[in-house]
């Protein structure tokens, strides 16, 4: 139906928003390369050919007398080439996809390295972590060092992209930190140590993180104080003006969440979610 769904450890495993468009490229190469469609349809003809080796294999078996062991054998060497089959096409799908979402990245103004750096992130986790613990997303899609050879070069022949990152990528990594997080306190402790970390403290998702978690805490005192802040040079946010609306509400402040989330209404009249957190108002 047109619709495609994020998981929430995609989002924070990426390091900006090239590397998630590079994902999201790759997957709809996939559907446009009718993959799923043409996966189907080399089963059906597999599953035949491997029916008829089985059932030959079985047959020669029972006519000649041969060994049962040796009929085993047979069998199983026919099911191994069936899965083989099916390896190397899932394989020639993944380079396929590389190559067509590459071109898709470039073409919708990202980064075509996002895609190769994210690669490159899969090969680490999946070279460092056992199997039995990787996420499904790294176990199902294979890194090679070929793979990512490959990739590279041909996004080093595309013209390079110098990308900002979207408001609206780094208010969700945001929000998921402390929605993931099991207690708020370490959500502010974690924004507060990226803050420490970064040469450019000025980020976005570091300073509304700490106000939301700041909120989330009960410091609504303090969270305002950053929030008014934030809204001062972010007025196109929409996601700071509903949050310093709310906490004002928290505060008891009620006429100065209301003229916030008016101010607002007027600025994006049609936005669902800001009517919604309004009327809850």
């Amino acid at each position: 139906g047109g619709y495609i769904g994020i998981h929430t450890g995609l989002l924070l495993a990426t390091a900006n928003e090239s590397e998630l468009a590079g994902v999201l490229a790759h997957e709809i190469s996939h559907v446009t390369q009718r993959h799923i469609s043409r996966a189907v349809f080399a089963n059906q003809n597999a599953s035949t050919l491997s029916m008829a080796a089985l059932l030959g294999a079985i047959l020669v078996g029972v006519a000649t007398g041969a060994n049962p062991e040796l009929i085993q054998g047979a069998i199983s060497a026919t099911q191994g080439m069936a899965i083989e089959q099916q390896i190397g096409f899932t394989r020639s799908n993944e380079y396929e996809a590389d190559r067509v979402g590459i071109g898709v990245l470039a073409d919708a103004g990202f980064n075509p390295m996002g895609m190769t750096n994210f690669f490159e992130t899969m090969g680490r986790q999946t070279g460092s972590l056992d199997s039995n613990k990787a996420p499904e997303f790294l176990l199902t899609h294979p890194v090679s060092a070929d793979r990512m050879a490959e990739s590279r070069a041909r996004a080093r022949q595309l013209p390079a992209v110098d990308v900002i990152d979207s408001n609206g990528y780094e208010l969700a990594r945001a929000r998921i930190r402390l929605l993931t997080s099991s207690r708020p306190e370490i959500a502010l402790e974690q924004f507060r140590q990226m803050q420490e970390s970064r040469i450019n403290s000025d980020s976005l998702e570091i300073d509304y993180g700490i106000s939301i978690a700041n909120a989330q805490l009960g410091n609504d005192k303090q969270a305002e104080r950053q929030l008014a802040i934030l809204l001062a040079s972010n007025e196109e946010v929409i996601q700071i003006h509903s949050a310093l609306a709310v906490t004002q509400a928290n505060l008891g402040n009620m006429d100065q969440a209301l003229e916030t989330f008016e101010h607002a209404m007027k600025l994006f009249p049609r936005n669902i979610p800001l009517t919604v957190r309004y009327c809850e108002i």
